[in-house]
C-alpha cells in the first residue's frame, strides 16, 4: 500500500482530530450525564477555542509559509523553536482570558483553574503534526495523531462513562493535553538554533499576525453565535445548539489540511501548476465530501436521536443549516493569496463578513430561535469567501476557474440545496 504524502497525512490528521472531538460529543451524550453538566463541558471547550482560534491558525499558516524565508542547517527547520515560544506566550494569554470568560458565566473555580492548564499544555502542542509536516516526515505525523488523540478520547470517556463527573472528564482533557505537551517539547528541542532567536521570532510574527487577525474576524462566526445563544438561551439550550452547530467534521479536517499544504507549496515554488494542482485537488475533495454532506442532510433528523439521544433531536436542523458551509468551506482563495505573501489583504475584507453575522444573526434569532444564528454564519462565511475570489480577480488577475472547478461546484451546491429543501419537507 502507497504510503500518504504529507499533504494526505495533514488531511488524515484533521479527520483524525476532529473524529476524536465528534467521539467524546457522542460519548458524553449518551454517558447519561444531565445535559446541563454536557453544556458545561461544552462551555469550557468553547471559551478555549473562543480565545486562542485566530492566532492558532494564523501562526501555523505564518509558520508554513514562512519558514522558507529564514536561513536554516542541514539538520533543523527554521521557524519551528520561534512558533512554539509564540505559542506558549499566547496559550497563557489565552488561558487568562478564558479564566475571565468561565467566571462571568460562574463557574466552579476548581473546572476554571483546570481549564486553564490544560490550555496552558494542550494549544503549544498542536504545532507538533505541523512540524512533521514541514519536516516531511508523514509517519511521525501520523503516530503523533493517533495516540494523542485515542488517549484523549480515552481520558475522557472513562470517567464520562463511569462516574459521570464533569470534573473527571476535564482532568482526562489535562492528562491527555500533558502528554501531547511532553512529546512535542522533546520535538521542539532537536530543532532549537539558539543563534537568531529574536530575528526568527520576529520573522514568524511578521508573518504570522495578519493572518491571526483575519481569524480573529474572519473565524468568529461560530463564537458569535456562541455569544448570542448563551445570551439568549441557558445552558440546556447552549448544549442543544453547540450539538448541532458543528460543520461537517470530514470537510473542515479535509479542507483545512489540503488549504495549510497548498500554502506552502505555493510559498515555495510560484508557478501556475500549482494553481492547476490546487484546482484538482479541491475537485477531488467535492467528490468526495458532497454526497455524503446530502445523505447527511437528509438523514440527520433520524440519525441524531440515534446517536445523541433523543434529547439532541432538535439539533438535527441546526446541523444541516450549517452542512450549507461545506459549500464555501471547498473554495479556496485565501490559500492562493497567503501562498503568495499577501495575507495583509484578508483581515481588511473579512470586517464585512463578521459585521454581517452579527447583524444576521441579532436579527433572526427573534424571526427563526435558534436557527436563525445558524443562518447567520452561513451568509456571512459564504459572503467572505465571495470577496476574497473577487480581489484574487481584481487585484491578482487570477480568475476563479484557474483554482476553482467552478462547474462541478455549483452542480453539487443545487444538489445540496436541494437537499435541505427536501428535509424539510419530510
Amino acid at each position: 500500500m502507497k504510503r500518504p504524502d504529507e499533504v494526505s497525512a495533514l488531511q488524515i490528521h484533521q479527520v483524525i482530530r476532529y473524529g476524536t472531538l465528534l467521539g467524546i460529543g457522542v460519548t458524553l451524550a449518551r454517558s447519561g450525564m444531565p445535559v446541563g453538566d454536557i453544556g458545561r463541558f461544552e462551555l469550557i471547550l468553547f471559551a478555549v477555542a473562543a480565545t486562542s482560534y485566530f492566532w492558532v491558525g494564523g501562526l501555523h499558516q505564518g509558520l508554513m509559509a514562512g519558514t522558507g524565508k529564514m536561513p536554516s542547517t542541514r539538520s533543523k527547520v527554521p521557524g519551528i523553536a520561534h512558533a512554539f515560544i509564540w505559542s506558549q506566550i499566547m496559550a497563557v494569554i489565552s488561558g487568562l482570558a478564558a479564566v475571565v470568560y468561565l467566571r462571568i458565566h460562574n463557574e466552579e473555580p476548581q473546572l476554571i483553574t483546570l481549564a486553564f492548564l490544560y490550555t496552558c499544555l494542550m494549544l503549544p502542542s498542536y504545532l507538533g503534526e505541523y512540524i512533521y509536516f514541514i519536516k516531511k516526515n508523514t509517519r511521525g505525523l501520523l503516530r503523533l495523531s493517533v495516540f494523542s488523540h485515542a488517549l484523549l478520547w480515552l481520558m475522557v470517556a472513562y470517567p464520562a462513562m463511569n462516574a459521570h463527573r464533569i470534573d473527571w472528564c476535564i482532568q482526562g482533557l489535562l492528562l491527555a493535553a500533558g502528554f501531547r505537551f511532553v512529546w512535542v517539547g522533546i520535538l521542539v528541542l532537536r530543532e532549537i538554533e539558539w543563534t537568531g532567536i529574536s530575528k526568527g521570532m520576529i520573522t514568524i510574527a511578521r508573518a504570522a499576525w495578519p493572518l491571526a487577525l483575519a481569524a480573529l474576524v474572519s473565524g468568529s462566526a461560530e463564537y458569535i453565535d456562541g455569544l448570542v445563544i448563551s445570551g439568549y438561551f441557558g445552558d440546556g439550550e447552549f448544549a442543544l445548539f453547540r450539538y448541532g452547530a458543528r460543520e461537517f467534521p470530514l470537510a473542515v479536517l479535509l479542507a483545512t489540511g489540503l488549504s495549510h499544504a497548498m500554502v506552502a507549496r505555493i510559498a515555495a515554488d510560484d508557478n501556475p501548476d500549482r494553481l492547476s494542482e490546487l484546482r484538482e485537488r479541491s475537485s477531488r475533495l467535492i467528490n468526495r465530501i458532497m454526497p455524503v454532506a446530502i445523505i447527511l442532510m437528509i438523514t440527520s433528523q433520524w440519525l441524531y436521536p440515534l446517536v445523541f439521544g433523543d434529547r439532541f433531536v432538535k439539533s438535527a436542523l441546526i446541523f444541516n443549516i450549517y452542512l450549507l458551509l461545506v459549500i464555501p468551506r471547498l473554495v479556496f482563495p485565501q490559500t492562493v493569496i497567503i501562498g503568495k505573501g499577501l495575507q495583509r489583504v484578508i483581515p481588511k475584507l473579512a470586517v464585512i463578513e463578521v459585521i454581517t453575522n452579527v447583524v444576521v444573526s441579532l436579527v433572526l434569532v427573534y424571526f427563526m430561535d435558534m436557527p436563525g444564528v445558524a443562518v447567520g454564519t452561513v451568509v456571512a462565511f459564504s459572503l467572505e469567501k465571495w470577496l476574497l475570489i473577487r480581489y484574487n480577480r481584481k487585484n491578482l488577475g487570477i480568475p476563479a476557474e484557474d483554482y476553482i472547478p467552478v462547474r462541478r461546484l455549483i452542480t453539487w451546491s443545487l444538489a445540496l440545496a436541494a437537499a435541505l429543501f427536501f428535509s424539510l419537507c419530510i
